[in-house]
């Protein structure tokens, strides 16, 4: 089911077959979130957005927002998670991140071309302050939160 995405970009392939391998049921993975031009997370599905979450069955600070309103009624929580995952991605502060990661209990931060493009994700000095590199391949890098300062 998977082979269109094998066409698009081998690495994105090889990130999920590492995700899959090196996880743990109880993993945890940042990845983009779909939002609109106010900032608020996006209710129509796209499926560039919650790719890796669903493709690995790992769960997300925030998947698909419209698929989290259908079972919980409404979007006022989805707001702070999209404006964490962004601190995570883009934030300066590398102690709120730290935080940010502690408080939804992440493993992996997934950095692949459509974060890069969205939060403008030129330098990530913070997230290898912060974490270690397992995988790094082509146009995809994955983060693992470190076990230990």
């Amino acid at each position: 089911g998977l082979a269109f995405v094998r066409d698009q970009d081998v690495s994105k392939i090889e990130a999920l077959d590492f995700l899959i391998r090196d996880s743990e049921e109880d993993s945890v993975i940042v990845e983009a979130v779909a939002v609109d031009e106010s900032g608020r997370p996006a209710g129509d599905y796209d499926p560039s957005f919650a790719r890796v979450s669903s493709r690995t069955g790992l769960p997300t600070i925030l998947g698909w927002a419209g698929h989290e309103q259908v079972w919980r009624g409404n979007r006022r929580s989805f707001r702070e998670r999209a404006q964490d995952v962004m601190e995570i991605y883009t934030g300066s502060d590398i102690e709120a991140t730290r935080e940010l990661l502690a408080k939804y209990d992440v493993t992996y931060v997934y950095v692949g071309a459509l974060e890069r493009s969205l939060y403008a994700l030129d330098d990530t000095s913070k997230l290898d302050t912060l974490m270690d590199r397992p995988f790094d391949v082509g146009t995809v890098t994955i983060y693992r939160v470190r076990t230990s300062p």
